[in-house]
């Protein structure tokens, strides 16, 4: 699994041979932040405040 770029602030772009049917973005406390079905192989973070996920 590839995830690109880091870091960001506007989209993620996700590469895996994997099949992956949800994504969630966790933060460093373990709290989820966003979830999102595996649609799209991109993941709009414009909504995320700065920080480490």
């Amino acid at each position: 699994m590839n995830i690109y770029p880091n870091p960001t602030s506007n989209q993620l772009t996700i590469d895996t041979e994997l099949e992956v049917s949800e994504i969630n973005i966790i933060d460093i406390t373990g709290k989820i932040i966003m979830t999102t079905k595996r649609n799209t192989n991109t993941i709009n973070v414009t909504t995320l405040s700065d920080g480490i996920y």
